[in-house]
């Protein structure tokens, strides 16, 4: 059902250009970004720490000293 919304929105934005298309974008980003956040939320459980551990085996401050 969703994917018929999706590809009516890209007939409209097409059909009567660029303006209604980022209009519908900006409508639909909201809702992406709660999804996106609803996603990472659930799956922050199954994230191993470990797997982080040797990129962060001098600690922050080599990593910040790095990045100047």
């Amino acid at each position: 059902m969703k994917n018929i919304f999706v590809c009516s929105d890209y007939c409209y934005g097409s059909r009567l250009g660029m303006e209604p298309f980022t209009r519908s974008v900006e409508i639909l980003f909201i809702p992406f970004v709660i999804l996106l956040i609803i996603l990472i939320i659930s799956i922050l459980p199954q994230v191993n720490v470990q797997n982080i551990q040797p990129v962060l085996k001098d600690g922050r401050n080599t990593i910040e000293e790095g990045s100047d």
